[in-house]
């Protein structure tokens, strides 16, 4: 919703850089000389005469820069506004050393140079807290200021005309004072002047919008009047008639996640032209909403959160009053979330990206072209990365748009991998009407320091980028105490720099189909997954907040769960899918007393109508026992046996078929610390083997997984027992016969090294097999530097012998693998990653071809953090894993389809 703080963006921008802007190194610019003279009731400031020096060639040529303000202090601003083909003001509110502070203008050409003298043409509050500059309409056009500030009982809205020559068309007029909170302000230029609007927001949390109209010198004509009452979301558009507001408002359904949209017209003198029209019934409408007019429409966007994953929404209003229906028109892997919006004489274009709570430093921004009907043109489209948080600023430029938005900086003429080297520069995009790049420019300015050759200053921050009839100025802060604030010209010209495209895998790499949430509202501590027939059963065991869940695979040490009472627990339940992966009816809850740490594991039995059999874990007069259950393929419980009854931790379940029966192994804290057991039992659950005891080691091993062939279960574990006291594992393997969970060969480790060594999972290779594994990263470890941690490999003979050296990956991007799943059938060889860095938690495919070279490429980000432990599963082209979602508490268990290159 358009409320103070999304608003105030822009001015909270500019006092940050005001207060004190840093420039990475680079030297202090000179600020103003000599003393301000005295004119009248206000000052001018004369802006120091620019040095003219030769610029260092490994540069690209710089743009016109002027200098239009050098401010110290808090300042509030400088913001810019223009009149197309004309001229333009800047204006900003500055304080003094008596604490005062009043507000200066600086008049402009239409291309940022400076035309006369910087005045103080108003006194202001010490408390003044906002500030909005506008070109006006009508015969006698020029600018108006408004700026809020608080009073004695309450705040107040001033507004005062600003001449073409920076001068005062009369005194400050009071055209509002209120005890409520003024929390948005706007100026609509009209025919006959301007129609300035504000909320004032309640204790309620709802908010009234008012409106005045203004004559072209900014004196209000008529007196303020309530245009809408109890809204919850505000903004603001310039229309034929005089001014468009879309407003938001709360819906009367208990918990709606959202609310609903309407759209209400004012005349040039601020009165409503009919009753408000809803463009929402539903009440589908949260976070920011923009508007824009689209040739002869005008369209509304925001962001739909009533989905599993949020979408955004597009929907539109004509001139004569015909609407087009709210859409989706966004298909989106996880969703989009809507990040800025504009029009133009024939098209407009929006800009999107995944929804997520992480703050990731680096962001895909898509963009696409729409019609004045609110729809996409799906040919018409752009993915940039940009940096930061801030939302960018999106613009029309003549026949097509523009772009400003921190991004890594490198030109044509750099090495290769510059660009991801270099760091992050506000930066300037123009594009065509087909979202073509026509031209890049890094903001950069010449030092104002008098020496010999100058490299340029990068802009601290940018903003107020506005590009009446294609003709593009921007604001720009360099220098700190004080800082200077320049309008760069920024013109057509050849771009000499490249632009941040996203960088697309090559085309035979993998790629992502289709994404969809299995469940939701829970913290999902182990997901597993099994074929049947041509679906498959997906089994979800949540956390509870009594269990270590956070102490899970990517433990060295795990404490014993604490008792609990009967009936509580984690819940278990099984989803049944189709072969395209969508859910085949409703999930079935097989247990609500599960223990989180035991986990879950499920295996196909040999044909669809053998079911499946699913290992898990529940407390037993005290003790976590392993219980293994028969269930159809609808994952219709038909048979529960108690594996194990004695006394200790039992943990880490893992199941397979092997050929006559099934085979289950777990670690079991019944000797004293935790040893892998295993057991065999028949189709229908009748215990035909002992509980047989596979290792005899001190320390407690951990990560049990199985995988059945050719007669043999090969068993995989993580094993500390070389250091039992820091907990670090190696990872072991042993072969089991299938015919009664015996062993038939010996312990074999595979490699031995310094790291902690985790989370095998195993695949079938020739007659032999593929270990994978994870050697753990420390906490700040930095993937420049670190070499002996990420995802390793391991290739066994039929003997449990190792063939050749290990092979290591590090995955696609940034940081370390946390989790590794292989497709235990696949050939070539291929898996999944989990790849966690500082910022990010994403999931890489992993191809290996026969000649074991590694192959990686990123699939998707998640929106958990880095330190969520991933859970993953994987039947052929559909990997299952466990995720947090862009909103709080938002947690999920998502299936998501891929097209693999081979």
């Amino acid at each position: 919703m358009k409320k103070a703080y999304f608003v105030a963006v822009p001015a909270l921008l500019a006092l940050v850089v005001i207060a004190g802007a840093g420039c990475g190194g680079a030297k202090k610019p000179v600020g103003v000389s000599g003393e301000p003279e005295v004119i009248g009731k206000g000052k001018h400031f004369l802006p120091p005469t620019p040095v003219v020096k030769k610029v260092d060639s490994r540069f690209p040529p710089l743009l016109p820069a002027h200098l239009v303000a050098s401010v110290s202090g808090k300042t509030l601003g400088p913001f810019l506004a223009r009149r197309e083909g004309l001229s333009a003001m800047t204006a900003y509110i500055g304080g003094a050393e008596n604490g005062a502070r009043h507000l200066v203008t600086a008049p402009l050409t239409d291309a940022g140079e400076n035309k006369g003298p910087a005045r103080v043409i108003a006194a202001t509050p010490s408390e003044t807290n906002a500030l909005v500059l506008r070109a006006t309409g009508g015969e006698k056009a020029g600018f108006v200021a408004a700026w809020t500030a608080m009073t004695d009982r309450g705040e107040a809205l001033r507004v005062i005309g600003i001449a073409e020559d920076g001068t005062a068309r009369g005194e400050p007029h009071e055209i509002a004072r209120t005890t409520d909170d003024i929390v948005w302000t706007d100026i609509v230029p009209t025919a006959r002047g301007a129609v300035c609007v504000w909320a004032e927001e309640l204790r309620s949390g709802d908010a009234n919008v008012l409106a005045v109209a203004l004559d072209p010198d900014g004196r209000p004509r008529g007196v303020p009047s309530h245009v809408a009452k109890g809204v919850t979301g505000w903004q603001a558009v310039p229309t034929t008639m005089g001014a468009g507001l879309v407003l938001v408002t709360r819906s009367p359904e208990k918990n709606a996640k959202g609310g609903q949209l309407s759209w209400l017209r004012l005349d040039g003198e601020a009165r409503p032209i009919g009753a408000a029209v809803a463009v929402t019934i539903k009440p589908t409408v949260t976070g920011d909403v923009d508007v824009a007019r689209v040739g002869g429409s005008y369209v509304f966007a925001w962001t739909d959160p009533t989905a599993l994953d949020p979408e955004v929404s597009l929907a539109s209003i004509d001139e004569s009053g015909a609407a087009h229906a709210p859409v989706h028109p966004i298909t989106a892997l996880g969703g989009s979330s809507l990040v800025a919006l504009s029009g133009g004489r024939t098209s407009g274009v929006i800009a999107w990206e995944e929804p997520s709570k992480r703050g990731h430093p680096t962001r895909r921004l898509h963009m696409a072209t729409l019609s004045p009907q609110g729809t996409l043109d799906g040919k018409k489209s752009l993915a940039l990365e940009v940096q930061g948080t801030s939302p960018p600023e999106l613009v029309p430029a003549g026949d097509g748009f523009a772009l400003l938005a921190p991004a890594q900086t490198c030109t044509k003429a750099d090495a290769p991998g510059a660009c991801a080297a270099s760091t992050p520069l506000p930066m300037f995009v123009r594009l065509d009407g087909s979202l073509s790049v026509v031209q890049v420019e890094a903001l950069r300015l010449p030092d104002s320091a008098q020496n010999e050759l100058a490299s340029p200053l990068a802009a601290g921050l940018a903003w107020g980028l506005d590009c009446a009839a294609g003709h593009c100025v921007v604001l720009t802060a360099t220098g700190d105490a004080p800082t200077l604030v320049h309008a760069i010209e920024l013109k057509e010209r050849p771009s000499p720099y490249v632009p941040p495209l996203v960088v697309q895998p090559p085309a035979d790499a993998p790629h992502a189909t289709a994404l969809s949430t299995l469940a939701a509202g829970e913290l999902y501590a182990d997901i597993a997954a099994a074929r049947i027939g041509d679906g498959s059963l997906v089994a979800l065991v949540t956390a509870t907040t009594d269990d270590p869940i956070g102490l899970t695979k990517s433990s060295k040490a795990r404490p014993a769960p604490p008792s609990r009472g009967p009936g509580s627990g984690a819940t278990l339940s099984l989803r049944a899918l189709d072969a395209a992966g969508a859910a085949h009816g409703p999930a079935v809850t097989l247990t609500t007393r599960a223990v989180s740490v035991g986990g879950v594991a499920i295996a196909g039995g040999p044909t669809p109508e053998d079911g499946a059999a699913v290992a898990w874990v529940a407390r037993e007069g005290g003790d976590p026992q392993v219980h293994v259950t028969l269930v159809d393929r609808h994952g219709k419980k038909l048979n529960d046996v108690l594996v194990t009854t004695e006394r200790g931790e039992a943990s880490d379940v893992a199941i397979t078929w092997a050929g006559a029966g099934w085979v289950v192994a777990w670690v079991d804290g019944r000797d004293g610390n935790g040893e892998v057991y295993a057991s065999h039992l028949s189709p229908d659950l009748k215990r035909i083997a002992g509980q047989e005891r596979v290792t005899k080691a001190p320390g407690d091993a951990s990560d049990v997984s199985l995988l059945a062939r050719d007669g043999t279960v090969w068993l995989a574990w993580a094993d500390p027992r070389e250091s039992p006291n820091d907990g670090f594992s190696d990872i072991y393997i042993a072969p089991l016969r299938a015919q009664d969970a015996r062993r038939s060969g010996d312990e074999v480790r595979l490699l031995a090294t310094a790291a902690h060594s985790r989370s095998p999972s195993l695949a079938a290779s020739g007659d032999g097999i593929v270990v994978g594994w994870i050697e753990e990263a420390p906490m700040g470890a930095e993937a420049t530097n670190a070499t002996a941690y990420g995802a390793m490999l391991a290739w066994v003979d039929a003997k449990g012998h190792r063939i050749g050296e290990a092979v290591r990956t590090r995955g696609s991007g940034e940081g370390f693998p946390s989790a590794i799943i292989l497709d235990p059938h696949a050939t070539p060889l291929r898996g999944i990653l989990a790849r966690s860095s500082r910022f990010e938690l994403a999931l890489d495919t992993l191809e290996v071809s026969d000649t074991r070279a590694v192959r990686t490429y990123p699939i998707m980000s998640l929106d958990g953090p880095p330190s969520l432990d991933v859970s993953l599963a994987l039947l052929d082209n559909i990997v299952f894993f466990n995720d947090d979602g862009p909103e709080a508490g938002a947690r999920r268990a998502r299936a998501l389809t891929l097209a693999w290159s081979r």
